[in-house]
């Protein structure tokens, strides 16, 4: 949760879509995709790689 200009923003975590292999990926086979996390700022970025 951060604040910008007197606007108070909460999200679990934000997907960002990508075509790289990242280190410690974690498959979610039931929906086709592969997840990797990692900690900017204070937003938790989730990438996701979708399965061929």
């Amino acid at each position: 949760m951060f604040t910008r200009d007197g606007v108070q923003y909460e999200f679990p975590h934000l997907g960002v879509p990508t075509q790289e292999v990242k280190p410690n990926e974690r498959c979610n086979s039931r929906f086709g995709f592969y997840t990797s996390r990692s900690r900017a700022f204070e937003l938790q970025l989730s990438k996701r790689r979708h399965a061929d």
